[in-house]
């Protein structure tokens, strides 16, 4: 804090100095008042060594910019906390954010009751979870790995026998398809990315292949469904 100038420090002689408006005096010291003075110059030119240096290294620009970005992650922060998330995709997000933001260490002597270390380990979980890659992506390159080579076979019969029936390579290869897509129906997706993906692989092998697509679709459907009733009957218990 800055002294006022002209103020006095100590207290000499009664009678003289500046009249206060009750009547009192107040004394001043003249060297230790020259002292406050020379102090609080000498503090006025490195404020202003100060003032220029900033303004010569772009650091008000700087301190505007990380003002700025504050603002702005904050904002992005308090909006990831007001938005509830619906997929594990959404969940595992918000929760490497909460571990971004929630870095104080817990405390380690087993306190039942310590908040920190029940969050951090529910964290840890959900991140873990989150991350694993979901089962579903290998089976559906598999199996569209099986109908491009289906598709494969057809093309070269084409250019080579267009107008022969259909060659035997041609019906293996659509039954390795159709053996790997009803393995892809049998693994369940653990995230809204994966039963995306098998929706599509159902569509695309229909399409491909010439396979019953309502029979397939409904089938999918089903997967579906019973994945929902299951994780509901889980949560309920």
């Amino acid at each position: 804090m800055r002294a006022v100038p002209r103020v006095a420090v100590y207290l000499v002689k009664k009678g003289d100095g500046y009249r206060r408006p009750d009547g009192t005096i107040l004394s001043i010291h003249e060297a230790a008042q020259q002292r406050a003075e020379a102090i609080i110059a000498a503090w006025d030119r490195w404020q202003a060594e100060l003032e220029a240096y900033r303004a010569a290294h772009g650091l008000p620009v700087l301190d505007a910019a990380f003002d700025a970005a504050t603002k702005a992650y904050d904002a992005a922060i308090l909006r990831a906390r007001a938005l509830p998330a619906h997929t594990l995709e959404g969940l595992t997000t918000k929760a490497k954010i909460a571990a971004e933001i929630c870095r104080t260490k817990a405390d380690e002597d087993d306190d039942p009751l310590d908040e920190t270390a029940i969050l951090q380990s529910l964290l840890a979980d959900v991140l873990r979870i989150g991350e694993q890659p979901d089962p579903i992506f290998a089976s559906i390159a598999n199996t569209r790995e099986a109908i491009d080579h289906a598709l494969a076979v057809l093309d070269q019969h084409r250019r080579d026998n267009r107008d022969a029936d259909l060659p035997p390579a041609w019906f293996e290869a659509c039954e390795a398809a159709e053996v790997a897509f009803q393995h892809a129906l049998s693994v369940t997706p653990t995230t809204q990315a994966g039963w995306q993906g098998l929706a599509r692989l159902t569509l695309d092998i229909c399409d491909d292949l010439g396979l019953d697509p309502k029979e397939e679709g409904l089938t999918v459907l089903q997967r579906m469904a019973g994945n929902t009733s299951s994780a509901d009957v889980r949560g309920r218990q």
